[in-house]
Formats: C-alpha cells, structure tokens, sequence
C-alpha cells in the first residue's frame, strides 16, 4: 500500500528540528538553488510553458527564472480591465514594463464588462461549487488559451510561504488578547461582530482563524440562510477540521498560520478555483511554489530566514519593481455588479436577476 501522504503541519514539524543545520550554508544561496530546481522542474514539457505575470514578486520572479532556463522565447500574459485603465489599480503597466526588460513574448489582455457578462453562464456552469473565487485565473487561462499556449506557471502560494497575509500578524494577536481579561469586557462594548465573539473563539488556534478568514460568522449564517446552514455547520465541524490539520503541532506561530492557510485558503480555494478556471479553457496551470519537494527543502530557510528567501527574489527584478509596495490582484467586480436601475427593480434585485438569468441560460 501507498505511504500516507504527509501534512503539512508535519514538514513544518520536521524542520524545526533542522533548523540547527540550516546556518551551515547561506540561505540565500540555499533558497536560490532550490526555487531554480522547481522552477526548471515545471517548466519540463513537450508543449511551450507560458508564465501569468502581474507585477508582484513572486510571479516576476517565476518570470526571470524561467526565462534564463526556458529552452525557447518565454511567453508572458497579463489581465487588465477597462475600468482600471489609466488608474492606480491598473498594474499591467508594470509588468508589459518588466516583460520588455526580460524580452518576453508579452500579451496584455484587456477585459471589459461585456465581456464578463457574456462569459459570466459559461463561469457559473464550470463552478464545481459555490466560491468567491476564480474570475481572475478565468481570464488569464482564456488570454494563454487564445495565444495558442497549453501550460503557463503561476505564482500562487508565494504568500503562504513568506507570510505575505495580515492572518500572519493578527491571528497571533488575536490569541493575545483573547487569552486576557479585556476580551470579556470586548463582548459587551465592541462594535464589531468579530471582536465581540473574542472570548468565545479567540482563544485557539482554529478559532481565531475562523475569526480572521470567516466572511460570516456562524449566527450570521443561521440569519441568512436559516436552520439548513446551522446543520451544515454542525456537520462541517469546521473548528474541529482546522485543529486536525495543526496536528502534530508546527512548533512556531509562523508555521501554525502558514499551515492553516496553507491547509485550507491555499488548498481549498485558490487551487481549487484555479483548477476548475483553467482547465475550463483547458490550460494547465503549474505552481512551482506550491510543490511537495520544494517545501520540505525550504521549509526550515523560511522558519528563520524568510526575509533572506524573500530577497533573493527580489534580487532578480530591477529595483522600480522589487521595492513598490505590496497590492493583491484586483478585479472590477464592484463596478461590473453596478448595474444601473431598470425604473421598476432596485440595483441588487436587477443584479440577482442578470445571475439569476445567466445560471438558469436564459
């Protein structure tokens, strides 16, 4: 029989026992040596290997490196959206910039409010299951799709490994001030729904991750959707699921939050949706930062020296690109849902039944 498949709470464990060994070498050149292997390692193929660019570290980086290894001219793709042409939101400025710098072939596809309205039934029907997710990996598996390129690599899982989330810095904080009297008198005086349920869940691990990453509280669940999801719940038993995957316990507070996030927002969301998004355009996305071989050789690098790993990307970009500040990858989703009022319907109502009209295909 197969051998169990490892947590991740285990390779975290791992290495922290192999964090004496780790100052026996330079961790830059450490971490240098083995994101070069992974990244060689996805680019093997019998078809060309596109990369999916923004402006961020972490793809740019997966951009050079691929680049200086890919046997033929690297394939670059950016997403960009009318309404943020022009605009601070608009980064693919940034990245055809860095793409002329590498000497990438680059293809920046702009995507408009028709457009999304007409691939809107066509993203519904390809949805598994209800998600939050996905629209943007849609658009870039369709623009790699169109330039007649069959796998690209993505940056995804950058910010589980370096604890580019704000749940790196507040589920921590969250635990110390649960565990402290002042969440007691928080019940009664906070505003906000969350804080005021510190002392009911703040005090653990998987509570205050369900307390940073939760969109609705379970009682806000219950109002919006009746008795069905207070069973759901109870069946789902998500506390008890975010406990079982810190078990054996990672051995840091980075390594419990990179393996909550890992384990279940990593895992359950953005791979998943980039899996059903690509392949519905049938491209195939590869992580190079999300590898089982990768994070068991780093995971002790980071422990310790995850600003070090950090920079050694950073090192392979130019400067104007390295030190901006950090932004997500945004889409227009506000703006394409204001749809105007048809004198008879409010704005939400006209909104639910264009989704409601695109789900059922009429």
């Amino acid at each position: 029989a197969a051998a169990p498949a490892e947590s991740i709470a285990s390779v975290f464990r791992r290495a922290e026992t192999l964090r004496p060994t780790v100052g026996l070498t330079e961790p830059e050149i450490a971490f240098r040596e083995r994101i070069e292997e992974s990244v060689a390692y996805h680019l093997v193929s019998d078809v060309s290997v596109g990369v999916l660019l923004s402006s961020g570290i972490d793809s740019s980086a997966l951009a050079a490196i691929g680049n200086r290894l890919s046997r033929e001219p690297l394939r670059t793709f950016t997403v960009a959206f009318e309404e943020f042409l022009g605009r601070a939101e608009d980064e693919a400025p940034l990245a055809e910039r860095f793409a002329a710098d590498l000497g990438t072939i680059h293809t920046t596809r702009v995507v408009s409010r028709d457009e999304f309205r007409s691939d809107l039934p066509r993203f519904l029907e390809r949805m598994d299951q209800p998600t939050i997710d996905g629209l943007n990996t849609w658009f870039a598996s369709k623009a790699v799709r169109e330039g007649g390129v069959k796998v690209a690599l993505s940056g995804i899982g950058g910010d589980e490994l370096f604890g580019g989330y704000p749940s790196f810095r507040m589920i921590p904080r969250i635990l110390r001030v649960a565990r402290t009297p002042a969440a007691w008198a928080l019940r009664a005086l906070a505003r906000h729904p969350k804080k005021r349920l510190l002392h009911q869940y703040g005090s653990t691990w998987e509570g205050a991750y369900l307390l940073q990453r939760g969109l609705f509280l379970p009682h806000e669940l219950r109002d919006l959707m009746g008795a069905d999801a207070e069973e759901g719940l109870e069946r789902l038993r998500l506390l008890d699921l975010f406990a079982a995957s810190l078990d054996p316990d990672p051995g840091s507070d980075f390594a419990r939050v990179a393996t909550l996030e890992s384990s279940h927002y990593l895992r359950n969301q953005l791979l998943r949706d980039t899996d059903w998004a690509s392949m519905s355009h049938s491209v195939e996305v590869r992580t190079p930062l999300v590898d089982v071989a990768f994070l068991r050789q780093v995971a002790p690098l980071v422990l310790d020296h995850r600003r070090h790993c950090k920079a050694v990307l950073g090192s392979m970009l130019p400067p104007w690109l390295a030190k901006r500040p950090k932004t997500g990858f945004l889409t227009p989703a506000a703006e394409w849902m204001r749809l105007p009022p048809d004198g008879t319907t409010t704005r939400m109502r006209s909104w639910a039944r264009f989704v409601f009209d695109a789900v059922a295909g009429t």
